[in-house]
């Protein structure tokens, strides 16, 4: 597949691009982080679900951010069986000391007119939602052949 060969060549590209400019892209870690400064308090099973990850992934990260002091884990006030994430100020402070990096990641897309923006986020949203589909009916398939 001639897209998927271009596609990947694009990734290493942007990756070595990043790299040349000192930024390196976003891991696991810091796109938790960057969730949490919008959902903060979201459950692992939401952290899960909003990052497309298993609970095994989830749990790993969680705990080098816990070590790190990046986020804490407080058991629910109103449901005491789920524990709920927050990021520290610590945590707080390393997402803003990302920011910059915004600034390069968006210099990737410099290349683009505005329509032609829109119409990858476009396509991208269908990719995901394709790939959400596949994944639920993945699940339900493993679930019922259980």
């Amino acid at each position: 597949m001639l897209i998927a060969r271009k596609f990947k060549h694009f990734l290493h590209e942007s990756r070595e691009y990043l790299k040349k400019m000192g930024v390196s892209p976003p891991e696991g870690q810091n796109l938790l982080l960057m969730n949490l400064i919008h959902h903060d308090g979201m459950t692992p099973t939401e952290i899960g679900e909003r990052m497309h990850i298993r609970s095994a992934a989830v749990a790993e990260l969680l705990n080098k951010l816990e070590k790190n002091e990046l986020i804490k884990r407080e058991q629910d006030r109103k449901d005491r069986r789920r524990t709920r994430v927050l990021i520290t100020e610590l945590g707080r402070e390393k997402v803003r000391q990302m920011r910059p990096n915004k600034e390069i990641l968006l210099n990737l897309f410099s290349g683009l007119e505005q329509e032609e923006i829109d119409q990858l986020e476009h396509l991208i949203d269908k990719l995901r939602a394709s790939l959400d589909e596949r994944m639920k009916s993945d699940k339900d398939f493993s679930h019922k052949n259980k």
